[in-house]
């Protein structure tokens, strides 16, 4: 869910689009299209429901094969891409008298070319101090109320899993609340310093209050009446 600045930002971008309604609508639905055909084959849109001031954007898909979808942990990703980058990839099978779903990639991919930058100079690490500030301002007023939450619910009772953010019928595979990171400015300036966090470790991650990450390459999940 956006901030309310955010949200404000976009209403007021989206009242300047002399754009007729008829085109708006036609990019939309392409747009849409294009973002269940990203995750793979038998996957349609069932329904759409626009962000709001209070109320996140919401779209239902449904799939014919779980085990042929492929969408992006990164949501974003579905919009302009045909195939994604880092694409989740699922197993479903019985066990006993319930299933077991697993999960590959649910969790952020370090990147292995990567390394620590060399040590700045005293006028470099001062000017950084200067812009990293400067990021952070802009993050809490553009990022306040911002949150994001991707999480399998089961048809059922979760049993057991390897997700350590679990309920009785939902799995956490990853969760962002910028409130809470905020209220933490040794957090806040860690995030702010990462150029992208989809490649950071998440033993990194984990250390920032207001993140819930899945910690591991594979994540199961069984399930049962």
């Amino acid at each position: 869910m956006l901030g309310d600045q955010a949200r404000e930002m976009i209403t007021a971008l989206a009242g300047m689009d002399q754009t007729a309604a008829a085109e708006k609508q036609a990019k939309q639905d392409a747009s849409l299209k294009a973002r269940a055909a990203a995750m793979g084959p038998g996957v349609s849109l069932v329904s759409y429901s626009p962000g709001t001031m209070t109320l996140p954007e919401k779209l239902t898909y449904v799939f014919k094969d779980i085990a042929k979808i492929k969408p992006s942990a990164d949501s974003a990703e579905n919009d302009s891409r045909s195939e994604a980058k880092n694409p989740l990839t699922f197993r479903f099978e019985k066990k006993g008298s319930g299933r077991l779903l697993t999960v590959v990639g649910a969790y952020p991919r370090p990147d292995p070319a990567v390394t620590e930058p060399a040590a700045p100079s005293r006028e470099s690490a001062e000017t950084n101090a200067k812009t990293q500030t400067q990021a952070v301002a802009m993050m809490k007023t553009m990022l306040k109320g911002l949150k994001m939450t991707t999480r399998i619910e089961a048809e059922g009772k979760v049993l057991r899993t390897s997700s350590p953010w679990s309920s009785a019928s939902a799995v956490t595979v990853l969760a962002i609340d910028f409130d809470q990171i905020a209220a933490d400015e040794a957090s806040l300036k860690k995030l702010s310093a990462m150029s992208d966090p989809v490649s950071v470790d998440p033993a990194v991650l984990k250390t920032i209050k207001g993140i819930k990450v899945q910690p591991t390459p594979k994540l199961t999940i069984e399930f049962g009446r």
